[in-house]
């Protein structure tokens, strides 16, 4: 019953990780019409996906940064294949990009691996790491405001990125 327990607990642990790595990051500003109820069941949704990606992960043996791109590949194929069919959208180049150019690196690798291996080190790493994460968001953030995306002001980004992204860093202790 404890292994059971531990498990669900990675699971959500991961989902919430990949909600922040694979939403919040990926889009920078929430959207106009989000409530914390989409939040939270966008949570149910990624610990889902992230629970199989972990038995798959689990199943192969894999550890370390191999571990990391398999379990956001998975992910990013669960997601944005079965989820909501992103990856069909220009097909066959939307294959690779959503699954394997973001989930799998930046959300497995760089966002969990790094995540986890900046938690290990010292401080002044993991602050060096977090800065060139914020970063790394920054610029790709810019990109949104092309898009005609309304950005959500100091408040609304500091809440959607910064707060969940607090809660994401506390459970890469997890």
């Amino acid at each position: 019953m404890r292994d059971l327990t531990a498990y669900l607990v990675a699971c959500l642990c991961l989902g919430w990780v990949a909600v922040w790595a694979g939403e919040n990051l990926f889009w920078t500003t929430p959207a106009p019409d989000l409530r914390l109820v989409d939040l939270v069941f966008t949570w149910a949704v990624y610990a889902v996906a992230a629970g199989a990606a972990l038995s798959l992960v689990i199943r192969t043996g894999l550890g370390g940064w191999r571990a990391a791109f398999l379990g956001g590949a998975l992910l990013g194929f669960a997601v944005e294949g079965a989820v909501v069919g992103t990856m069909y959208d220009a097909f066959p180049a939307q294959l690779v990009w959503t699954p394997l150019a973001w989930h799998a690196l930046v959300s497995g690798l760089a966002v969990l691996g790094g995540g986890i291996a900046l938690a290990r080190g010292p401080v002044a790493r993991q602050v060096a790491g977090l800065v060139a994460l914020g970063v790394f968001g920054a610029v790709w953030g810019l990109y949104w405001p092309l898009e005609g995306k309304a950005l959500a002001g100091v408040a609304g980004m500091l809440a959607y990125l910064v707060l969940c992204g607090a809660g994401s860093g506390w459970r890469w202790r997890c």
